[in-house]
Parts: structure tokens; C-alpha cells; sequence
């Protein structure tokens, strides 16, 4: 197995709940576990060093996480200029270069286009490095979808072209989902230097039957059903839409609770003082990330919605993982990366289309309230093997080992 590996990114990733940040820390752990020595460079954004106490503490934090060292290069602000974009990938490329001259890497491990861009140069291969691309997301449609952008343009086509040469000119590459692979596939890209390796959860016990109570205590009374959404106030989660499905579902189970886990408090409550939902019926609470899990063994559903967009169609959103490690069947938007047919196919949660209560998911609850222990032990057992760094471990090293060698 390979020694040394560089993790490079484009962030400081300083967000403890961000899916890529997750994604980083949970590869490196299991690498330098197995006896890899991972050392992560990110490109921070300039201003960050206006506040060196935070950035220190930052990457102290994702140095302890990680079990990694960690090293920061400020980017050149480039103010949408195209001159400075230019000088701030080549300052990019130079100064990594250096800083692997001194540090004898076998492969860079590019986390996400920026990465790879700049590991791919021919700088690199002067020291013989090895390039794996991991693909997080389709960055075009991600830009195009966040600056509300149309498509109907040159700059878009050359901009899906650019993310299918970076992967072609990988030595390997990582897919999130084979709904991703497929997306570039018909877009160009022919190699089978590939994976699926998806956003996948920390392995965590499920509670025991007193802790549950207890727990179940602080959160409501007792015969509540347990709707929970865990996740940001943000446009993309439909984090509006959820509170309204949640309303139409107290209409016909009176019993019906939401939990809330989110660090958006004032949000979420004016959206729930909007529609008058009683205060004996939900709870918004935030949480540290160690926590979350036990919260969420409480739970009957979890929900998980998105627009019917690639950016969603591609993606792996690690939430599924850790709703169904929680034994919590997930309502789903359909077409969700590869998780709306495994949902489907293993009656794992049930499918939405219109962002409305409907018979389906009438039926699922019922079915659900019926069979209650055996979904949740069938889930549990599939996430266990299937969704979690420990479950793929052996897979995952030997993949390693293979394209790495």
C-alpha cells in the first residue's frame, strides 16, 4: 500500500456539517488507520487570514478529526477578473509544487474540479504523481443552479467539457453515484478508471430500549410519531416544503411530531409561526454532530427533498446514510441520486413527486406503524454493510491498493 497521500482541496472546510468536509475526514481516518499517511492541503480564501486566531483553531479542529496533518495556502481574490482566475490557478499550481518537492507524495487525492485542476498539471508529472479525482458534485450545474444562470450558452457547454477532460486526464476517479457516472458518461467521458463510492456514514449503535426512552422524554410524550428533518434553512433542502407536508400529515395523524435538528433556528420557527402549527407539536433543537444519531434513533421518518434537478439527480447526500443507520425510513423527492430506487426497491421510505401529502405516503405510514421493528432492523442491517466507511472498509483499501499500485 502507498505511504503517502496528498489530500487536496479547495476549501478550508471549516464547516463541521458540510458534506465534503464529512467526505475528507472520514477517507483520511480510514486511510491512516490502515497505515496511510495522509497529509490534506486546502486553498483557504485570502480574507480567512484577516482572522488567524479562527483559521488556527479551524484547522486544529480538522487536524484532530481527520488524524491528519493539515497545511493551508491562501488563493489569490480573483473578483470574477479574468486575468486574476488565470494568476490565481497558476499561483495554485506553483505553490503546491513546492510544497511537494519537499514532501514525497505517490498520489494526489483531488476532492472535487478546483483540486483536480491543478493536480492535473504536467508540473506533477515531473515528480511522478498519481491523480484520483473525487468528484463531490457536478460543479457546472451547481454554479449554474446557485447564480441562477441560464444554460442556453457556449460558456456552460465548455464548462461540463472541462469537467469531463479533468476526469478523462485522472489517473483514477471517484463517482458519488452511478447516476453520476452515467451523467458524464454521456457527456464524454469513456475511461473505466472508475468507482461508486458514496457519501457514506460513521458507523454508530443503534440505543438501547431505555435510552430511547429516556431520550423520547426530552423530545415529546409518549405515542407521538416522530417526523424529523435534520439539515440547513436553505432553498435546495426545501426546507419550506417539508414544514408544509408536515402541516398536511398533522391533518390526518393527529398524533404526528416534527423535530427539527438545525442550526437555523429563527428560520425554521417564522416558517412554522407562518403556518400556526401548535408548540405541543414540533421542536427545533441544535446539536453537535456527535449527537445527532442518538436524536435520530427516537425517529419514525426522516425527510429528505429535493427539486428535480442534476445537481440532485447526481448526488449522495449523506443524511440518507445516517437517517437509515437511525432505523428511519426516509421520505424521498424522486430521482435523488441513486437513493429513490434504493428506497423504492427495498421499501426503505417512500417516494414524493409533488412536495404533497398523498394516498402513497398514507400508505407507507400505516404500513410503517404496522411493521415498525422489521423496517428498522432490515434498514439498519443494509446501512451497516452498504452505507457506512466500516461496512466498505475492505472494499474500499482494496480498491486503493489496486488503482494506487
Amino acid at each position: 500500500m502507498i505511504k503517502k497521500v496528498l489530500f487536496v482541496a479547495e476549501s478550508a472546510h471549516d464547516n463541521p456539517g458540510s458534506g465534503g468536509r464529512t467526505r475528507i475526514i472520514a477517507q483520511a481516518k480510514l486511510l491512516q488507520e490502515n497505515g496511510v499517511k495522509v497529509h490534506i492541503v486546502t486553498f483557504c480564501q485570502a480574507f480567512k487570514l484577516l482572522s488567524p486566531t479562527n483559521l488556527i483553531k479551524s484547522k486544529k479542529v480538522l487536524e484532530n478529526d481527520s488524524k491528519s496533518k493539515v497545511t493551508y495556502i491562501p488563493k489569490i481574490p480573483t473578483f470574477k477578473i479574468k486575468f486574476l482566475i488565470i494568476l490565481s490557478i497558476y499561483w495554485k499550481k506553483i505553490s503546491l509544487f513546492i510544497f511537494c518537492l519537499f514532501n514525497k507524495f505517490k498520489v494526489h487525492h483531488c476532492h472535487g474540479f478546483g483540486a483536480s485542476l491543478v493536480s492535473n498539471s504536467k508540473l506533477f508529472k515531473l515528480l511522478d504523481i498519481k491523480v484520483l479525482t473525487d468528484v463531490h458534485g457536478v460543479s457546472t450545474e451547481e454554479r449554474y443552479y446557485s447564480e441562477n444562470l441560464s444554460k442556453e450558452n457556449k460558456d456552460y457547454l465548455n464548462s461540463i467539457r472541462k469537467e469531463v477532460n479533468l476526469i478523462q486526464k485522472s489517473d483514477f476517479v471517484f463517482f458519488v453515484s452511478n447516476v453520476m457516472l452515467e451523467y458524464y458518461k454521456e457527456r464524454g467521458y469513456s475511461k473505466d478508471n472508475f468507482y461508486v463510492i458514496p457519501c457514506l456514514s460513521e458507523t454508530k449503535m443503534y440505543l438501547k430500549s431505555i435510552e430511547l426512552n429516556e431520550l423520547r422524554k426530552k423530545i415529546t410524550t409518549k405515542n407521538r410519531i416522530i417526523f424529523v428533518y435534520a439539515g440547513s434553512y436553505r432553498k435546495y433542502q426545501k426546507a419550506k416544503e417539508t414544514i408544509s407536508i408536515f402541516k398536511e400529515i398533522k391533518e390526518k395523524y393527529s398524533e404526528a411530531f416534527l423535530l427539527i435538528l438545525t442550526g437555523h433556528i429563527k428560520e425554521f420557527q417564522s416558517r412554522i409561526d407562518k403556518l400556526n402549527i401548535s408548540k405541543l407539536d414540533y421542536k427545533i433543537m441544535t446539536l453537535p454532530q456527535s449527537k445527532v444519531h442518538d436524536y435520530l434513533c427516537v425517529c419514525d421518518f426522516g425527510f429528505l427533498l429535493r427539486d428535480n434537478l442534476p445537481i440532485n439527480n447526481v448526488a449522495s447526500p449523506t443524511k440518507f446514510a445516517e437517517y437509515s443507520l437511525a432505523g428511519v425510513p426516509t421520505i424521498i423527492s424522486k430521482d435523488v441520486g441513486d437513493y429513490s430506487r434504493i428506497v423504492k426497491e427495498k421499501k426503505f421510505g417512500i417516494i414524493i413527486e409533488d412536495f404533497r401529502f398523498s394516498d402513497n405516503l398514507d400508505e407507507f405510514i400505516s404500513y410503517y406503524l404496522q411493521n415498525k421493528m422489521k423496517i428498522k432492523q432490515n434498514l439498519i442491517e443494509y446501512t451497516l454493510e452498504e452505507l457506512t466507511w466500516k461496512g466498505m472498509q475492505g472494499r474500499y483499501l482494496r480498491l486503493y491498493h489496486k488503482l494506487i499500485s
